[in-house]
């Protein structure tokens, strides 16, 4: 939806970079459409992501950004999964708050208790990710 807030990655930067999202949805043309048909002229519609985000004081717009080039972004409550360093293995946590560049979350143990006390903050957002229970996808 136009104005949701999304994180694009930026292949330059190789990170996830905030932004805001517009969508332009307009009609493909069909260049092989036949002139006695103007219905066949035009083809399904064309949906069109662009990025607007904000980089060293400044906004810059990012064109036609396919769909895996961005995600919507994490809210404070849901459940994702953290990247550990040590084990280079997913890890069950909850986000607890959002931060321009990374976030703050709660490590779950196996049985899905989270200790409010173990907040882990300045988590980058390439090594967090949303956790789809099993079922959800």
């Amino acid at each position: 939806r136009n104005g949701s807030r999304v994180e694009y990655f930026s292949a330059t930067h190789e990170k996830w970079l905030s932004g805001d999202m517009s969508i332009e949805v307009g009609m493909q043309s069909n260049a092989r459409g036949s002139a006695a048909s103007s219905d066949a002229m035009w083809g399904m519609p064309e949906v069109t992501y662009n990025i607007s985000v904000r980089t060293g004081g400044r906004v810059q717009v990012r064109q036609d950004v396919s769909m895996s080039g961005f995600r919507l972004s994490l809210r404070p409550g849901e459940k994702v999964e953290i990247l550990s360093e040590r084990s280079q293995r997913w890890m069950p946590a909850l986000l607890v708050e959002e931060r321009m560049n990374c976030y703050s979350i709660v490590k779950e143990t196996r049985d899905g208790d989270v200790d409010d006390h173990a907040v882990m903050r300045n988590v980058s957002k390439e090594s967090i990710r949303r956790r789809f229970d099993d079922g959800m996808q």
